[in-house]
């Protein structure tokens, strides 16, 4: 399994590495919108954990381009934000996104939401 982390805080990215890579899951980083996008594109992740202030493209406009995208629109994504609880939770899922963990947020909750979305919307193998 593989997640793409899109985040601008490196103590984010160093945070989520540490506690999913221990759980045998490849961790993807980008540190803004732009990069994510060429990331999910080209390696086409399992997952992406995405921040919504984000600099050059903001996740909430990379969020729609990656659910408007072919190669892209069947990853499931997960918001991670601050800005979370306030957006709301329908919002959030007319953005095209699957569930969201608010910052500062504990790993426990991380990881309860990452396992269970990689359960549910786990791809098929491809040959």
């Amino acid at each position: 399994m593989t997640v793409l982390v899109i985040d601008d805080n490196s103590t984010i990215h160093f945070i989520i590495r540490a506690v999913l890579e221990i759980r045998g899951i490849r961790i993807l980083s980008a540190m803004d919108g732009l990069q994510g996008f060429k990331i999910a594109q080209e390696q086409h992740p399992d997952l992406i954990l995405l921040d919504f202030i984000l600099p050059k493209i903001t996740g909430f406009h990379l969020c729609k381009m990656l659910k408007e995208s072919k190669q892209t629109k069947s990853i499931p994504i997960i918001l991670i934000s601050s800005k979370a609880d306030k957006i709301g939770k329908q919002f959030i899922h007319m953005l095209g996104a699957v569930n969201y963990v608010a910052k500062p947020f504990k790993t426990e909750v991380l990881i309860r939401v990452v396992e269970k979305a990689l359960e549910i919307y786990q791809q098929p193998l491809q040959n």
